[in-house]
């Protein structure tokens, strides 16, 4: 279940430009060990036995890595019991003596898992942490679980205060421009749809639009438009589509590491097939972040001689989109050291997931997901809208671009097709 994203060397897998019209995912003939009924359950096994191991320990710098990995079991699986609450605040009890990325995870997990049972320790390690990243990640524990029922302006005051360079942290920058208004008066403000959908972005590229609810629990639909301005469709002259989940098993926000995809721009940079077990071997799209790579290689070539800037990122975007925050996350996630967030497919055990509202999708770490079903007994894969997804991607003749992720609204529902239907039409 823990997702490293591993990527072996890219001259095997990575593929940019344009291919040839037979390459097609066949669907039968994706097979994977992994999902298999008796590597299930020897993995349940294992994860047992392990926290009955962890459970009656201390964290150190020596052997943090192990931590690490077992608190991202607990938070991918969502496990909630006596052992596994008692690795968490293990691990949070001990902040002042180990590593910074430890006590991260930590906190994910509490936030992942365990609502409002930890709120006395994070706000202690809120208080005393000079930690920007600690700082950010502990305020939203403590928000989200409206802890001494503190206003928006407490937290304002206490970024301006603890850090005088906060400006200048991409991740404290957008907590504190993402206190003064609400959520629901930025969209209120989202600019016209129909704009971005029309935006040229750079002529000859293939553009694929995933759009989400403010709640990331929710499913959301991806789109592609080919490099001709034309938006795909089915045999049917239906627009084509797939579901697909923006969410990340904390449920963050996306300028954090581990968060939900940001909203924003990527650049897509080819599509890869990856050794990572809890995805799967249907292959992916590649997608970078800006910082991730240089100026150059996230505008394919069309700029050479660029740092980055946020005018620079800007020249992507249509003129009534340049004012709108949230759709510069990516840029902000990206100058904070946000890497390697992709589309793919997943092999996760969904029995974990069967009472959330986006199942039968699984959650990531940040990247975008696509439902996919196996066969326990054999192995074989039964269904999957990744594998449509990629189709769709080759079809296009043009496998870079860039890939537009947006929150529309705030209602509590899956995004359906009608959604936006109207709004996309043939660019001029």
């Amino acid at each position: 279940m823990i997702k490293f994203y591993k990527i072996l060397p890219l001259f095997l897998f990575l593929f940019i430009g344009t291919v040839q019209g037979q390459r097609k995912v066949d669907v039968n003939k994706l097979h994977s060990d992994y999902v298999k009924t008796e590597n299930k359950i020897k993995r349940q096994t294992e994860i047992k036995e392990k926290l009955k191991s962890f459970a009656g320990k201390l964290p150190s710098k020596y052997d943090f890595k192990n931590w690490v990995k077992v608190l991202y079991q607990i938070e991918t699986l969502y496990i909630d019991n006596l052992e596994s609450g008692k690795i968490v605040g293990t691990v949070l009890e001990n902040y002042k003596h180990i590593p910074t990325k430890l006590l991260y995870v930590g906190i994910e997990t509490a936030t992942a898992v365990f609502a409002n049972k930890f709120t006395k320790i994070i706000n202690e390690i809120f208080k005393t942490t000079n930690n920007a990243d600690i700082f950010v990640i502990a305020a939203n524990y403590l928000i989200n679980n409206d802890f001494e029922s503190r206003n928006y302006e407490f937290y304002l005051s206490e970024v301006e205060k603890r850090f005088k360079n906060w400006k200048n942290k991409p991740r404290l920058f957008l907590f504190h421009e993402y206190l003064l208004k609400s959520e629901q008066e930025r969209l209120k403000k989202l600019p016209d749809l129909s704009a971005l959908f029309s935006h040229k972005f750079l002529p000859g590229k293939t553009i694929i639009f995933s759009m989400f609810r403010k709640n990331r629990n929710y499913p959301g639909i991806t789109i592609i438009r080919k490099p001709n301005g034309d938006f795909l469709r089915n045999r049917n002259g239906e627009l084509f589509y797939v579901k697909q989940l923006g969410l990340s098993y904390a449920n963050l926000p996306g300028y954090l590491s581990n968060g939900n995809t940001p909203q924003g721009i990527f650049s897509i940079v080819g599509w890869y097939i990856t050794p990572t077990e809890s995805i799967g071997p249907t292959p992916n799209i590649l997608t970078r972040l800006p910082f991730e790579i240089s100026v150059k290689e996230f505008f394919h070539n069309s700029l050479s001689g660029k740092k980055w800037t946020k005018a620079i990122y800007m020249q992507l975007l249509p003129e009534s989109w340049q004012n709108y925050l949230p759709i510069y996350e990516t840029f902000y996630a990206g100058m904070a050291g946000r890497r390697l967030l992709i589309m793919h497919g997943s092999t996760d055990d969904l029995k974990y997931y069967e009472n959330k509202p986006y199942y039968p999708l699984t959650p990531t770490r940040g990247c975008l997901s696509s439902t996919e079903i196996w066969d326990e007994k054999t192995g074989k894969c039964i269904k999957s809208d990744q594998a449509k997804l990629m189709n769709a991607f080759f079809s296009t003749g043009v496998l870079e671009g860039f890939l537009v992720v947006l929150d529309i609204d705030d209602k509590t529902e899956p995004v359906e097709l009608d959604d936006i239907l109207e709004l996309i039409e043939k660019p001029e």
